[in-house]
């Protein structure tokens, strides 16, 4: 059995890590996804839809956001994104989970 992922990996991951935490807790705090797959990371805003997107591999910091400058490497996260929420069938308000969906191949970390 599976216990979930180390959220620092060692390399690359190979398929989609799908991450969701609380941005900005407190008062203003929403909630927010991330999709890293090779040396991308795509952050969405579920509260007002916005997207982001690193290299982390040139820019570990996340300094840089590319969504716009790169939109073939945006387009691809996207799609890794939307076959997340198409296969995962894991709502927030169920609380939290490691492991991977339900067809075995997206990893998720809550």
């Amino acid at each position: 059995m599976n216990d979930g992922l180390p959220l620092l990996l060692n390399s690359e991951p190979e398929i989609p890590v799908v991450v969701e935490a609380i941005m900005r807790p407190g008062v203003y705090s929403r909630l927010g996804r991330a999709v890293i797959l090779g040396p991308w990371k795509l952050i969405v805003d579920q509260r007002n839809g916005g997207r982001m997107l690193f290299n982390l591999q040139t820019d570990p910091s996340e300094h840089t956001n590319l969504y716009r400058a790169l939109p073939a490497v945006a387009q691809q996260m996207e799609t890794a994104y939307q076959n997340w929420l198409d296969r995962a069938d894991i709502g927030w308000e169920e609380g939290c989970t490691h492991g991977v969906d339900s067809d075995g191949k997206v990893k998720t970390v809550f």
